[in-house]
């Protein structure tokens, strides 16, 4: 299975988690900073990894699901730059991968 990241933890993403382990507990998953409880949760419960900082996270992964809330993403998009390679996943209501894609940094 790819590496996987998650930037942006909610009760679907956190349900994502726990089927990723159930349909592969050797899944590589590592899960956004500052998500906090959830976050500390579901790294003592399955082996997960949580980074200090978005832009390891994006580094480390081939699949990356974005489901952060609106008032954080422009945070997002000014520090992290994305690879052309990675894997993008919206669960953004209404926001495709794409369009989310341009808000991000691309990296040469």
């Amino acid at each position: 299975m790819k590496r996987t990241g998650i930037l942006g933890l909610d009760a679907l993403t956190e349900a994502l988690v726990r089927d990723l382990f159930l349909a592969d507990p050797d899944a590589q998953v590592f899960l956004s900073p500052g998500t906090g409880e959830r976050a500390q949760r579901l790294s003592q419960e399955f082996p997960c990894w949580t980074l200090e900082d978005p832009q390891a996270l994006v580094d480390e992964v081939d699949v990356l699901i974005i489901s952060s809330d609106a008032a954080s993403r422009p945070e997002l998009y000014d520090r992290v730059q994305l690879r052309r390679a990675l894997n993008l996943v919206s669960l953004v209501p209404e926001v495709s991968s794409q369009a989310l894609r341009k808000c991000f940094r691309q990296a040469e």
